[in-house]
């Protein structure tokens, strides 16, 4: 399958904003309610950016999660949302779990955007535009040399 951005959050708070910064750039959103839900996508899709929502849970648990998602699943991304009033506190937490960014407002969507992208892009599996049946031709190994007697 392939890869996406998979958001974990109680409520629709960032879900409409992301999809506004990558429906362009074809990146699925794929929005969950719970982190049951998330680990199953993240099984499913294992090098996608998972979004971890602060206000889910204590902030504790949300570092619980990055830290186990960047064991289990090393080439996924984990990044960390929260209010911009809660977050200051926690985005050391957020970053010592393995979390490659912290986003406390919609408006930095902007810029982690790019590299939601770039991660896609460079995830994505490489197609060989030869087909896997080619059969080498035999005939070059004929006595082309050798005279007839």
């Amino acid at each position: 399958m392939r890869d996406a951005l998979i958001l974990c959050e109680p409520a629709s708070e960032w879900v409409s904003s992301l999809r506004a910064h990558l429906d362009a750039a074809g990146i699925r959103v794929i929005e969950t309610r719970s982190p049951r839900d998330a680990w199953g996508e993240l099984r499913a899709r294992p090098t996608s950016i998972v979004c971890w929502s602060l206000a889910f849970t204590s902030p504790e648990r949300v570092a619980e999660r990055i830290f186990a998602q960047r064991i289990e699943y090393p080439r996924s991304r984990p990044v960390a949302l929260a209010r911009r009033g809660m977050w200051r506190g926690w985005i050391e937490w957020a970053r010592e779990a393995g979390a490659v960014d912290v986003l406390g407002s919609t408006r930095d969507l902007r810029r982690a955007a790019a590299w939601f992208v770039d991660h896609v892009a460079r995830s994505a599996p490489k197609v060989d535009p030869r087909p896997s049946h080619v059969l080498i031709d035999p005939s070059w190994r004929l006595p082309w040399d050798v005279p007839a007697t």
